[in-house]
């Protein structure tokens, strides 16, 4: 019976063959026109989500306020706090928003257009990935519709976020990888090289892709292992020297390389599932009991897990050889996966304790698992029909699903903005009391890129932090940082805002300061308050 199969294998293989010529072309073309029309409906999703202004977070502010300094000839600067060296993110996310700015667009719509593009670009790349790896056209259409219709992944797209960059030179990377597995060149191999080294100076996290191509590398490369030695350091010099470069530059004039400090804070439970409540929302309805939840995660590791026997049972080198360079694929996603996985749960737990794991931060992994599903389900069809139509069926069952979400999210997200974007912080009573404020006084708050950009480039500062949320540890530096806020304030009269609705990770509130300061209110509004100086209790 296993026999018979692999002759079907290499049969199909070469029906394949003789069909690739004259209407092969018009199905390439024909493919290549739907998901054209799949990344413009993509585009257009993330317009139309983005008509009141795309998502501002506390880390948007340091990309759009680096991206201004970058324009106005102050280097990559955080132009607040006095305009201290960029050094927690890479610079290629604010490098770009800076140079489409330089056309006449504003940062925010630069924003905008780059994450339009990159999520048009995105699912072109995924869909084109999918159906190159499995050699079947309706692969790369669902797995491109995966990425269309997830409201998780388009709302990414919606934030001032580095991610949607991220994730597509990752994309471009597995392309170009595949492409030197199926056929090793050094020019293949150096562009793979420099897809990763891109993505690594969009995020840190990128160093995932340097463990997924040493990987690649060794399990598909070219014999002797002489060689593949060779073109692993060759690989892993091209792809991390820019990133070297970086950080080298951050230890010289930031005195950091990153902005954090190694740390022992292991990851927690509560982290885990709150990532796996992440990854079960994209394929249940938020409101569905976190048991579910779990349970449908766990279902699916053991649904992988059981698939691999499947392909790779006692006859599995006739299954693989049969099946030529289709296995190759998901093992490419598979890889990119466990990495960017191993690389996120070390960094929290040594690096990074305040990631969370959240839609924003897993999105590489919904892009991995998205092309991973559909690749296994057209190698499915191949050697078991049935599994593969059962497979086949659940993932369209599920696209399907996300229809609906998708454009109530989209109607929804239009009608207002984001975070900072959000209606209310474009009438804020305590942003009109601080314009008054005169020029020479200082402003510290916890929201300075609302100061800074409402107030037209007003200096302000950021409040002293009572916890290093990196390190999970209180600020050992907090009350001394504390002393030299209140004397720069008692010197030049200066003002503490708070914005309640804006972000408190990690920072006194108010009544902490006044037990530590003589402070007095001097205007409160709903959920803001300034307070200055008590002029009678001065220390």
């Amino acid at each position: 019976m296993a026999h018979h199969r692999m002759e079907h294998l290499k049969n199909q293989r070469a029906a394949e063959g003789a069909a690739s010529t004259a209407p092969a072309w018009r199905r390439a073309i024909l493919l290549w026109v739907i998901l054209s029309c799949m990344a413009i409906a993509g585009l257009t999703a993330q317009r139309v989500s983005t008509e009141n202004g795309m998502g501002v977070s506390p880390d948007s502010f340091g990309y759009l306020g680096a991206a201004h300094s970058l324009r106005e000839g102050k280097g990559l600067t955080i132009p607040w706090d006095g305009g201290r060296p960029m050094t927690h993110w890479p610079p290629l996310y604010p490098a770009l928003l800076a140079g489409v700015g330089c056309v006449g667009l504003d940062s925010l719509n630069a924003g905008a257009w780059l994450n339009a593009i990159v999520f048009a670009v995105s699912i072109l790349a995924l869909g084109g990935l999918v159906g190159y790896a499995t050699r079947k056209p309706w692969c790369a259409i669902v797995a491109a519709f995966l990425l269309l219709t997830s409201a998780d992944f388009l709302s990414v797209h919606t934030w001032i976020w580095s991610e949607p960059l991220f994730v597509c030179f990752c994309l471009f990377f597995l392309c170009l990888m595949h492409r030197y597995v199926d056929d090793p060149r050094p020019g293949v191999l150096l562009a793979s090289a420099e897809a990763a080294s891109l993505a690594m100076l969009t995020r840190y996290a990128g160093v995932a892709l340097v463990a997924t191509g040493v990987i690649a590398i060794g399990m598909f490369g070219p014999k002797p292992l002489l060689r593949k030695l060779r073109q692993m350091a060759v690989f892993t010099a091209v792809s991390c020297t820019p990133l070297i470069v970086w950080l080298i530059r951050n230890s010289i004039v930031g005195g950091t390389s990153t902005d954090r400090t190694f740390c022992w804070h292991p990851v927690t439970v509560a982290q885990v599932l709150n990532g796996f409540r992440t990854i079960a929302a994209w394929l249940l309805p938020r409101e569905s009991p976190g048991l579910l939840q779990d349970a449908l995660v766990i279902t699916l590791i053991v649904i992988v897990a059981l698939t691999v026997p499947i392909l790779t049972g006692r006859r599995r080198r006739e299954v693989l050889d049969a099946m030529g360079a289709r296995w190759k694929g998901p093992c490419l996603f598979a890889i990119f996966a466990a990495a960017y996985a191993a690389f996120i749960l070390v960094s929290i737990s040594i690096y990074d304790a305040n990631t969370p794991l959240d839609s924003r931060i897993l999105s590489p992994l919904f892009m991995a698992g998205a092309g991973l599903a559909v690749c296994l389900a057209g190698l499915l069809w191949d050697v078991r029909r049935s599994a593969g139509i059962i497979v086949a069926v659940l993932i369209a069952v599920i696209a399907l699903w996300n229809v609906l979400p998708w454009c109530g999210w989209i109607a929804e997200r239009r009608m207002d903005g984001c975070g900072y974007t959000a209606s209310g912080w474009a009438s804020s009573p305590l942003t009109s009391y601080l314009r008054s404020v005169p020029a020479d006084s200082p402003i510290y708050t916890n929201a300075p890129g609302v100061v800074f950009f409402q107030l037209g480039g007003r200096e302000c500062h950021r409040l002293p932090s009572a916890m290093i949320l990196t390190q999970a540890h209180p600020n050992p530096k907090f009350a001394a940082e504390v002393n030299a806020m209140w004397n720069h304030m008692v010197r030049r009269d200066g003002v503490i805002a708070f914005y309640y609705r804006g972000d408190m990770q990690g920072l006194p509130s108010g009544a902490d300061l006044r037990e530590m300061l003589p402070l007095k209110m001097a205007v409160q509004y709903p959920e803001e308050t300034a307070y200055v100086a008590d002029d009678g209790m001065k220390r």
